[in-house]
């Protein structure tokens, strides 16, 4: 069982996602946006953070970018829908700025449930 962190300002993709995860045993933490996401991140950091990257406000990009410099870092999964601009641009620079993995909306929840149990393997 591992600890995560779903971050995306759309409701409906957060409780898919909860309910993916918690069939797999997982401790889930949510948060609409990026401020909130650090936030919770200050005194705990999770095992793994499952991030949009186009947010309102403090976006996906800003995510990561803070998460790489907490202790001990945690694996980083980034979702895109793609918004104006396409969604492999957007997630090519995710990985780029260090999201171990990324996904394109909506996900193939088979090789997103693999994705998530071999990064926290290697957590």
């Amino acid at each position: 069982m591992a600890r995560i962190l779903i971050i995306d300002d759309h409701r409906l993709v957060r409780d898919t996602l909860v309910l993916l995860l918690k069939r797999e045993s997982h401790e889930i933490q949510e948060a609409a946006n990026g401020r909130e996401a650090l936030r919770l991140c200050e005194d705990n950091p999770p095992e793994l953070v499952i991030t949009d990257i186009l947010m309102p406000g403090v976006d996906g990009f800003e995510v990561i970018r803070r998460m790489r410099q907490l202790s001990p870092r945690p694996k980083i999964i980034a979702l895109s829908g793609g918004g104006r601009n396409p969604s492999q641009d957007v997630l090519k620079k995710a990985a780029h700025i260090g999201a171990d993995q990324t996904f394109s909306k909506p996900i193939e929840i088979a090789e997103f449930v693999a994705a998530v149990t071999d990064l926290l393997a290697t957590a």
